[in-house]
């Protein structure tokens, strides 16, 4: 099958043999971005998930229903159904506690979440010259506040990523998702400039599991896995961030038009 980018609403049709991403905008994006001197990333603590019947929705639903079940059923609750019996929510939330607790247990670099923040902010100072702060936040379980205010040269970029795996039923064998939710902000008030959910569901070259102990199992291999699935969408983050930072700094550097003097005026009239 061909693989190429699909749309959130094609990928839960796709799901089955195919290597796919995702990617859609989340919010109403603004044209333009001004350049910055400070950047503030804010992400959330890595967890993983385990997932029967993934529909292939990404984190659409993230706030109204990961509250329900804690900040570890985050994927649980956006990837199953509302129509799934609820045997198998439970069957959800028991195996991405079980899996989460293992990964942190034997994983010392269980926090790719964080490693995703440091390589965008060190990727963005290069490039910029701007200063980076990393700042880790709590997943939101109601929905997402209204952002805070921002200085004068200072832009925020928010992550929420969430790593595990899924099968899209009960037959089916276990494969890695890994999703990454981002917004730029900049302005007082806070503006969103750019903001997508990437999705990536069963890449290439990543084991899969028939079982959900071979998953638990291989607990300490998750991470790695992650780290390099996230590196990829932090690749796609920092190319659209960065372009848009050269264009305003084009811009804002773009000499301005100067009035037109009263000899052009006279000369315009003849």
């Amino acid at each position: 099958m061909n693989c190429k980018l699909l749309t959130a609403a094609a990928l839960a049709i796709t799901l089955v043999g195919c290597a796919s991403t995702s990617t859609k905008p989340t919010a109403k994006v603004e044209p333009s971005i001004e350049p910055f001197n400070e950047v503030v990333i804010s992400y959330t603590p890595t967890n993983y998930a385990l997932v029967t019947k993934y529909t292939g929705r990404g984190a659409t639903g993230l706030g109204n229903l990961g509250g329900l079940l804690g900040p570890l059923g985050l994927l649980a609750a956006v990837a199953i159904d509302q129509a799934v019996e609820a045997g198998v929510a439970s069957k959800n939330l028991e195996r991405t506690e079980a899996l989460d607790k293992t990964i942190k247990g034997k994983a010392a670099d269980w926090d790719v979440n964080r490693v995703q923040a440091e390589y965008i902010g060190a990727k963005i100072a290069q490039e910029t010259g701007a200063q980076v702060k990393l700042l880790a936040r709590a997943s939101t379980a109601s929905g997402v506040a209204a952002p805070a205010a921002l200085a004068d040269k200072q832009a925020r970029v928010e992550l929420e990523s969430v790593t595990g795996y899924g099968a899209v039923g009960t037959t089916d064998s276990f494969k890695p998702i890994v999703i990454t939710k981002y917004s730029v902000q900049v302005g007082n008030p806070a503006r969103v400039v750019l903001g997508q959910e990437l999705v990536t569901f069963q890449p290439a070259n990543e084991e899969t599991y028939m079982t959900w102990a071979g998953v638990l199992a291989d607990a300490e291999k998750v991470p790695a896995m992650a780290q390099r699935q996230l590196r990829q969408h932090a690749d796609k983050i920092n190319t659209e961030l960065l372009a848009a930072w050269q264009r305003a700094k084009l811009k804002a550097n773009a000499p301005a038009a100067s009035a037109p003097s009263s000899e052009q005026k006279v000369a315009a009239v003849q």
